[in-house]
């Protein structure tokens, strides 16, 4: 599509006049593909290998405008993955989510049916899982690794060389350090194992190893591995009580 041709195109819906572009490829004046959007009716129009498909709903390739949506994820502004027509992209798109204003590194995998929200910072070379969710502001540096199904609260901090496992929650403002010694300049991650909970503002040492299927409370401050299987608390983080003692009483409390 050329250029020159927006100073004449309008919404076959609703006549509206100019409509806006987003362009993913182009060539000079020549756009290959991309996107028309209205802002009147809130319909979306694709550009595909340099022709504006601009036809009415019931004329529409539904299975064609899902395609380009999965092939401009990436590219797409969140004003049409969340509110744009014809089809509901929230569920029609592909399933993964990624915030407009959040930051992709380089030679970065995510993974199938995941979300990361607004101002989100991930470096470069980290691997996602799927059904991984990332909440607003927070940060995750180079090469971490993330398992599937595993939920990160807003504003928390994972250092380089991390290793994530699977089902874990890390709450809201966590911190994972990066320099036993800072600064030291010599950074090591953390290693959190499968199904770990991690509570809200607790700070764990770089190089610490939180075991499988443990708990550490918020608040707490991480010094030293902490074993499988175990719930640990306080300044430094000590023994509490089992997992099953934990899970023992969060069903109380989600069945009281």
């Amino acid at each position: 599509m050329n250029r020159k041709l927006l100073e004449i195109l309008a919404c076959p819906i609703d006549k509206h006049h100019p409509l806006e572009l987003f362009e993913n490829k182009s060539d000079g004046e020549k756009i290959t593909e991309g996107s028309l959007y209205c802002e009147k009716c809130s319909r979306f129009f694709p550009i595909i290998d340099e022709i504006p498909i601009m036809l009415p709903d019931e004329l529409r390739d539904k299975k064609q405008d899902i395609e380009f949506l999965k092939r401009n994820t990436k590219e797409l502004p969140e004003k049409i993955i969340t509110k744009a027509l014809p089809w509901h992209l929230w569920d029609a798109l592909v399933t993964n989510y990624i915030s407009e204003t959040a930051k992709i590194g380089e030679n970065t995998k995510i993974g199938e049916n995941t979300k990361i929200w607004n101002f989100v910072y991930v470096g470069d070379n980290v691997e996602i899982g799927n059904n991984v969710k990332i909440a607003s502001l927070a940060h995750i540096d180079y090469d971490v690794k993330i398992g599937d199904n595993t939920l990160i609260e807003g504003l928390v901090y994972i250092p380089p060389l991390s290793r994530i496992g699977k089902n874990v929650f890390i709450g809201p403002g966590a911190a994972l350090t990066n320099d036993p010694y800072p600064p030291s300049g010599k950074l090591i991650g953390v290693t959190i194992e499968d199904n770990a909970i991690i509570g809200s503002k607790a700070v764990i040492k770089a190089g610490v190893t939180v075991g499988k299927n443990s708990v550490v409370a918020m608040g707490a401050v991480v010094t030293k591995d902490i074993p499988p299987d175990t719930v640990v608390a306080g300044v430094p983080a000590k023994l509490k009580y089992s997992r099953e003692e934990y899970d023992k009483k969060q069903n109380k409390w989600k069945n009281n």
